[in-house]
């Protein structure tokens, strides 16, 4: 109301039950005004998804464990960032950029720190 209903043509919101439901109650009352789901929670709904699969899930422990030892315990710029529990899209771009610094990874996994840390399962 306060930037006048002629100036609104979509609303953009969060997926979930309650935005939905404010969502059709606006297009209900004002039918000029398009109403659609965050496109961005939807991929980041399907990424948790294919997070949920067995192998993946496998994968993405092992690297949150490196994570958590090269940030901890070593302190190496990386540029790594931790895991995200609410943005599921974030394990995704963690994964790719483990795949950036591989080199570097490979030789701090012969380090002495490495065998020194006590959850690096060796």
């Amino acid at each position: 109301m306060d930037v006048g209903l002629a100036n609104v043509v979509q609303v953009v919101t969060n997926n979930v039950t309650n935005c939905k439901l404010m969502g059709s109650l606006i297009i209900k009352e004002f039918p000029h005004i398009v109403w659609s789901p965050c496109a961005t929670h939807y991929l980041d709904l399907m990424v948790e998804d294919i997070g949920k699969l067995n192998w993946v899930k496998e994968v993405l422990g092992m690297a949150r464990r490196l994570v958590k030892f090269v940030m901890y315990k070593i302190a190496k710029n990386l540029g790594l960032v931790k895991f995200s529990s609410i943005h599921f899209a974030m394990m995704f771009l963690v994964l790719e950029r483990l795949v950036k610094v591989h080199r570097t990874l490979g030789q701090m996994v012969v380090s002495n720190a490495w065998f020194e840390w006590t959850n690096s399962g060796t």
